[in-house]
């Protein structure tokens, strides 16, 4: 049933009658993830997932008829792989990579064209790392490195502030 929203001004009551706005989205995925240890001293690890990430968004309060109804759907391969090493037995070192993606609908809302015509961001992981267990393993010490970097970053047009557009980097070191 539409909200009744009631808003007063100066000159008295206005009513607007806002219909519901609706938003369905539904995420297949598989997953596959394997660490195999090659001796003592080294292991490797690699995993796979594939998504596929559908969203419907139905807003018939939009000034913009063809914001009112508006569909994506996403299919996405992710990937993560690499090493463990244990130079030492209370030692353990290692070095990841990995692909991922955050697709524009993911926030739950796809409310205008251009927002619906992204493809996804794309997030770069590479991380190294170190843990030690000492005092007769009573303590745990550990130490990282990474950099996470999202590419096709989506932004505001500069050239046009109601569009949606893929552009830019974001950094974490």
């Amino acid at each position: 049933l539409p909200s009744l929203v009631t808003t007063r001004g100066w000159g008295g009551g206005v009513q607007r009658v806002y219909s519901e706005i609706n938003t369905r989205a539904s995420n297949l995925a598989m997953f596959l993830s394997d660490q195999i240890k090659i001796n003592k001293y080294f292991e490797v690890l690699a995993s796979v997932r594939g998504d596929s990430f559908r969203t419907v968004y139905d807003d018939p309060n939009q000034a913009v008829a063809t914001n009112r109804h508006l569909e994506r759907t996403d299919s996405m391969v992710s990937y993560r792989f690499g090493a463990v090493g244990h130079p030492m037995s209370n030692v353990s070192t290692y070095v990841a990579y990995g692909i991922s993606y955050n697709p524009s609908a993911e926030q739950g809302t796809i409310d205008n064209l251009s927002t619906a015509n992204l493809a996804p961001e794309r997030t770069f992981t590479v991380e190294a790392g170190v843990k030690a267990d000492v005092l007769q393993n009573r303590l745990s010490l550990t130490a990282a490195i990474f950099r996470i970097e999202k590419t096709t970053l989506r932004i505001t047009d500069p050239s046009q502030n109601s569009v949606s557009i893929l552009d830019g980097i974001a950094r974490v070191d």
